[in-house]
């Protein structure tokens, strides 16, 4: 069993929610993925328009800004977008 979670702060640093879940996941770059995937659904359900995503992960970051998450995830991704338009 691994955990997961997130921070949200506004510009000066305040912390404004937090995000924690367990995750069945066996591979670390897929709990991260996991991770992101989560955050940005939760920084939609609060109606955030302006974020900036921080990973200690960059492989993870480019799979999300090049559409190339694990195939595992991307229904979720594809749900995603379409509750963004």
């Amino acid at each position: 069993m691994v955990g997961s979670g997130a921070v949200f702060r506004v510009y000066n640093g305040e912390v404004i929610d937090v995000l924690t879940k367990k995750i069945v996941v066996q591979i670390s770059y897929c709990a991260e993925c996991s991770n992101i995937l989560s955050s940005l659904f939760s920084i939609h359900e609060h109606g955030w328009t302006k974020i900036y995503l921080v990973s200690d992960s960059q492989t993870t970051i480019k799979a999300f800004q090049h559409n190339n998450v694990p195939w595992k995830l991307q229904a979720s991704w594809n749900l995603f977008h379409l509750k963004c338009r």
